[in-house]
Order: C-alpha cells, then structure tokens, then sequence
C-alpha cells in the first residue's frame, strides 16, 4: 500500500468507522515503511477503540478525548461498551470503569480558550478534566435526569460561553460519563441491553429504561428491537427515537453487500453432503472467504447439520478452549448441545476469530442466519443478535456462564 492508498483508505474509515479495517491500518504503520501525521493515528486508535489494549485505551482518555468527542459517524458510548463485551471480563469491568473516569478527570485538553471560573471565582484552565470534576459534584452518584441536567446547564456559569459545538462535545461526555459511573451489574450500568417477555410482549431495558421491542424491518421482522415505542403504556418512559427503520434496512443490506458477492444473497455450493460441507467450511475460513463461509452456514442449517457442526472435529477443541476464555469456566458438555446459546457463541468464535469479521459484521450475519433458522420454524435462535436502536448497530446478545450452562444475560 502506497501513501495515496492509504490516504483513500483512511478517508472511508472516517466514514464507515470501520474497527476492523481502522486496526489494519494502525498494524500496517507499525511496521513501518512510510509516516502519517499524528493526529491520524489518533483518529485511527479511537475508531479500532475495541481491539485496543487497556493500557492504550486509558492513554486516549487521558490525552486525546477531545479527539474522540469531534468524531463523525462515530458511537464513542457503542464502542466503549464493544470493548467490555468482547474482552473484559465481567468480574472487572466495574474496576476498568474507575480507570477510565480517573484518566478523563486528568486530562488537561481545552474545551475552550477562554479560561474557566470554578465556584470559589478562581479561573484555571478551561479543560476537560475540569468539566469532569463540576459534573461529579454536581449530580453525584445518583442517575442524573434531564431537568437535574439542565439544572447543571444553568447553574454552571462557563456554559453560556460555549458554541453549540464545544457543548455537544460536553454532552457526549457526560453521556458516556452517566453510564460509566455505575455499576455493570445495574440495570443503569449493564454492558448490554437486557430483554424480557412480558404478558407476550417484548421489551428492552437499555440504560436502566424499559423500551417496548418492535418488528422494524422486513427481511429481520422475525428479530427483535429494542425501540423507542410512541405507544406506551404509562409505566414506559414516554420518549421518541428519530431513527428511520429505513436506514436500518440499508445498513443491513449494506453490510451484506460488503461480506456476501451475490447481492447480499449467500452463494450456493455444490455439495450437499454436511460431512463434505464440514471440510469446506473449514476451507473457506482459511481463505477468509465470507461468502463462501456464509453459504456453508446457510447449507448446513437446511440440512439440519448444524450439531454435526458443534461436534466436528475440525472445529471443537478451539471452541472449547474459546469458551473457557469467553466466560473464564469450562463448559465443555454445554458445548456440544445444540441452543441458541452455543450456536451464538460457536458462530462468534468462527465469524470473528476465524474469519475476523468486525462484531458489527459479525452480528449481522448471525441475524442473517438467524432468520433462515426462523423460516425453518426453528424461531428459539432469534434472539442471537439484534439491531441496538439507541446507537444503530447490530449486536450479538451477551452470553454468559451460570451453574455449568450457558444462557442470555
């Protein structure tokens, strides 16, 4: 790759905030062979966010958080959280959390020239750590509402001095800063929205709020969403969302698109033989072919092979060991019976740690696959993956470990 290359390269990261393709890029300078500006590599470290190390992670929060605030076409919350899913364990999250809060409140980048008049009329520095520090005081450990925000707002006689653009970047922050001060294990902290059933209606609970879950978008009508409903009865929180199913669609053919050749559509292989499709899905990840890989998915389910599958020798001792290091126990017997639960986690293993698709990509395959089980009457694997309507992305649901199974969180 040329500098013009990764010039075209580094442009479409900006724009699709691709992880995966974000930490290629960071790889490739590592190794040398030509120099990009500082900045860029920063822009680069907060988009692949989740693939960084924890040391590196505190590293932007303390030093390049303004970054991170002023990027477009970027979840910072989403991605925060895709970091606590995909590698920390749940028993130190809430530890990681206090990290990060300590390296935000340290760092001395500017919101503003102008300085800042803290309440004793003592002006210093106008900077993000200062932010920090009024907004803990201010709404302390409790949950902070909307009109204790903008209580805050009012009473805090630095923001009438900000543009509309230094305060979206506060608002971003205190965003993020309200759901890392609690605890992982509240509904107001939790690292992935949970789901219920409740007299036959499905809700979501994201960010300690209950949302009604809706049927959103024809080819996923079979999935649910956590959204935002109008209609709710008075014990939901009566607020609108703005996204348009619409958009969803797009994304998700979009995302397709990119990982399957045929329009989206899973290209059919020859054989339909699951022994012969076991030996060419093993192939096909070596090639790092999605299609291909998604074909034999596909094959494999309408031949009801999917426990041959979970069994295969190709595949079951990395699982195993995959497991161990996704949940920190064995379940060795959990994974080799077919459930929505293992499937989730054996199609995540071959989607990201063999094919390395990014978690997004990945999820949007397993929702793929997911409603080819449905159409098959084999409804129980839907809740795999889902569309997360509060930061527009598709998502795996959090699997975890308790009393020797596996089940949703």
């Amino acid at each position: 790759m040329d500098f013009q290359e990764f010039n075209k390269a580094y442009e479409k990261i900006l724009l699709t905030a691709d992880s995966q393709k974000a930490m290629q890029l960071l790889t490739l300078l590592n190794k040398g062979g030509f120099n990009v500006s500082a900045d860029k590599v920063v822009i680069l470290k907060w988009i692949a966010l989740d693939r960084l190390s924890d040391r590196e992670i505190l590293e932007l929060f303390q030093n390049y958080f303004k970054e991170g605030l002023e990027l477009e076409f970027y979840d910072l919350k989403d991605q925060v959280r895709n970091k606590f899913l995909t590698s920390v364990p749940e028993s130190k999250r809430d530890d990681y959390k206090k990290e990060i809060l300590k390296a935000i409140s340290n760092n001395q980048q500017k919101i503003s020239s102008q300085n800042y008049l803290t309440g004793n009329n003592q002006s210093v520095a106008n900077s993000i750590g200062v932010w920090l520090k009024d907004y803990l005081v201010f709404g302390g450990a409790e949950p902070l509402t909307n009109i204790k925000e903008l209580e805050f707002y009012k009473s805090n006689k630095n923001w009438g001095l900000l543009n509309n653009q230094q305060r979206e970047q506060l608002r971003l922050m205190f965003n993020l800063v309200e759901w890392l001060k609690h605890s992982n294990f509240s509904l107001r902290g939790d690292s992935e929205p949970a789901f219920l059933n409740y007299d036959g209606e499905y809700y979501g609970i994201i960010d300690g709020r209950v949302y009604k879950a809706k049927d959103l978008i024809d080819d996923l009508s079979l999935s649910y969403f956590a959204q935002i409903s109008g209609n709710q009865s008075n014990a939901l929180p009566k607020t609108s969302f703005s996204i348009n199913p619409q958009i969803l669609r797009s994304r998700y053919q979009e995302i397709l698109k990119q990982l399957l050749p045929a329009n989206g559509v899973a290209k059919k292989p020859a054989s339909h033989e699951p022994e012969v499709l076991l030996n060419q899905l093993n192939n096909d990840l070596a090639l790092r072919d999605a299609g291909a890989v998604v074909a034999d998915l596909e094959n494999l389910i309408q031949l009801k092979g999917l426990l041959k599958l979970l069994k295969s020798k190709n595949f079951s001792s990395d699982f195993i060991i995959y497991l161990e290091a996704h949940l920190g126990m064995g379940l060795e017997d959990q994974a080799t019976r077919l459930s929505p639960e293992s499937l989730s986690l054996f199609l995540q293993f071959l989607l990201i740690n063999k094919l390395q698709l990014s978690l997004e990509q990945s999820a949007v395959i397993g929702l793929y696959l997911a409603n080819v089980l449905a159409k098959q009457n084999q409804r129980e694997f839907l809740p795999i993956a889902y569309c997360d309507l509060s930061s527009n992305t598709f998502k795996w649901r959090e699997v975890i470990g308790e009393n020797g199974k596996l089940k949703f969180k």
